[in-house]
C-alpha cells in the first residue's frame, strides 16, 4: 500500500521540522555574523502548527521533545498511521542547533475486498539547523534545516505483496522563514521542504532501491491571544514525485487547519495541530483528493522541555 509509505514520508517531512526549541528572552543582537541570529524576544518554533519558526537554541542550551504524528483516511476502506518521535536539541555553536532523534511507528490499512495489512517501523536520525538571518537585524528570520534518518520496516504495507521492503532512508532539506507582523502579537511563517526517500526493493529495482520525493510548501499565521498562548491557522501543499529530487509527478494534496500552542511554564510547552486535505489529485485515479499518496487527515501533538 503506497498510501501508508507516503503517509509515513509525509509525517517524516513534517516531523523533521519540529525542533525542541523553547522561547528564551535573549540579549539584543550584536552586528556580527556569529550573533546575528539572536533575538530580543525569542519565538517558540512550534507556535505555527505543522510549520516551523526560525529560532534555534542558545549556545550550550539543551532541550528535549516528544512528538506524536498521526495520519488517517483512505479512499476505499480505512487506513491509519502513527509515529512517535523523541528528540534532544543542543545549541552547539552560535546560530547552530544539533538534534539527534529516535522514532517508532505503526500503520494499518484495510481496503474493501482485501485482507487488512499491518506494518511497523523504527529508526533514528540527526537534524542540523543553521539560522543565518535574525528578525531583529534583518526584519525576517531564516534558518536552513537538514535531517538525515534511516528506518527498519516490517509488515506487508511496505511494497507489493510478497515483495515488502526492509529499510528506508530519508534526506530532508528545509528552509524556515518567519516575521513579526504585529509587535508581540501576530507572526507569519513560510516553510519550504523536500524529502528525498530511498526504500530498498531489490526484487524490483536493479539499484536495489525505489526512489521518491515529496515537496512541501507551507504558510502559517500565529496570534498570541494571551501571554504564552498562541492560536494558528495554516495552509500546506504537498507534491510527490517518482525520483529523489522531483521527476514525474505522482500526486498532490493541499491541506489547511488550526493549531494551538501553550507555554505552560518557563521550561514546559505543549502544542497541537490538525490539518485536513481540501483538494488533491493522484495520477491516474479519479476524484478530487489524493488518498493514494497522502492521507485525508494529519494530526500532531508535542511536549517540549528546556533543561
Amino acid at each position: 500500500m503506497k498510501f501508508i509509505a507516503a503517509s509515513i514520508a509525509t509525517l517524516a517531512l513534517i516531523s523533521s521540522a519540529q525542533a525542541a526549541d523553547l522561547p528564551i528572552h535573549k540579549p539584543a543582537p550584536a552586528p556580527v555574523a556569529a550573533t546575528a541570529c539572536l533575538e530580543k524576544n525569542g519565538l517558540a518554533t512550534d507556535v505555527f502548527g505543522f510549520n516551523t519558526g526560525s529560532d534555534v537554541n542558545d549556545v550550550g542550551a539543551l532541550s528535549g521533545s516528544l512528538t506524536y504524528g498521526g495520519s488517517f483516511g483512505a479512499r476505499n476502506g480505512s487506513a491509519d498511521g502513527h509515529l512517535a518521535t523523541a528528540q534532544l536539541s543542543y545549541g552547539a555553536f552560535p546560530c547552530v542547533k544539533i538534534g539527534p532523534y529516535l522514532f517508532a511507528g505503526a500503520a494499518n490499512s484495510k481496503a474493501y475486498g482485501f485482507n487488512a495489512l499491518h506494518g511497523s517501523q523504527y529508526g533514528g536520525g540527526i537534524e542540523v539547523k543553521y539560522k543565518f538571518l535574525g528578525r531583529d537585524t534583518h526584519g525576517v528570520g531564516a534558518t536552513f534545516d537538514l535531517a538525515l534518518q534511516g528506518a527498519a520496516l516490517s509488515g506487508g504495507l511496505y511494497g507489493p505483496p510478497g515483495l515488502r521492503s526492509d529499510s528506508s532512508w530519508d534526506a530532508v532539506y528545509s528552509l524556515f522563514l518567519d516575521k513579526e507582523l504585529i509587535a508581540g502579537k501576530l507572526y507569519g511563517a513560510l516553510n519550504l521542504g523536500m524529502d528525498s526517500n530511498w526504500t530498498d526493493m531489490p526484487q524490483l529495482f536493479k539499484s536495489g532501491y525505489a526512489r521518491a520525493s515529496t515537496l512541501r510548501i507551507g504558510a502559517s499565521l500565529a496570534y498570541q491571544i494571551i501571554d504564552g498562548v498562541f492560536i494558528s491557522a495554516e495552509l500546506d501543499h504537498f507534491r510527490r514525485y517518482d525520483a529523489v529530487f522531483f521527476g514525474d509527478e505522482l500526486g498532490y494534496a493541499t491541506y489547511a487547519g488550526p493549531g494551538i500552542y501553550w507555554q505552560a511554564t518557563k521550561d514546559l510547552a505543549l502544542s497541537a495541530a490538525w490539518d485536513i486535505q481540501l483538494s488533491g489529485k493522484a495520477k491516474g485515479v479519479p476524484g478530487n483528493l489524493d488518498l493514494s499518496d497522502f492521507s485525508q487527515h494529519i494530526v500532531k501533538a508535542k511536549l517540549a522541555y528546556g533543561f
